[in-house]
């Protein structure tokens, strides 16, 4: 982690909380949650950190938000073709 990100240093080791939300790692941004490891005075000893790149959360919703956009544009093709069918019948009886 590198030394721009004091406040999750010391939301953790200093204030023994739990922080969420975002570090830089080797000048990469990282979507992490940081615990503290205490000891049995419930004294933060040491950190324990779970990362994943930000880009790789982004691009896995990019992929969701295209395939909900597929999903929705399939499901308005099928309200819109008995819609049509029945415009037809009117348009026919109407003849």
């Amino acid at each position: 982690m590198s030394l721009t990100d004091a406040t999750a240093v010391s939301q953790v080791l200093q204030h023994n909380q739990t922080y969420t939300g975002s570090v830089t790692i080797n000048n990469r941004p990282y979507l992490t949650a940081i615990t503290p490891l205490v000891d049995v005075n419930n004294q933060p000893v040491g950190m324990l950190q779970a990362a994943r790149p930000a880009t790789d959360l982004f691009a896995a919703a990019d992929h969701s938000l295209q395939l909900m956009l597929l999903l929705a544009s399939a499901l308005v093709l099928l309200a819109a073709l008995p819609l049509f069918k029945l415009a037809k019948y009117i348009e026919r009886q109407l003849q």
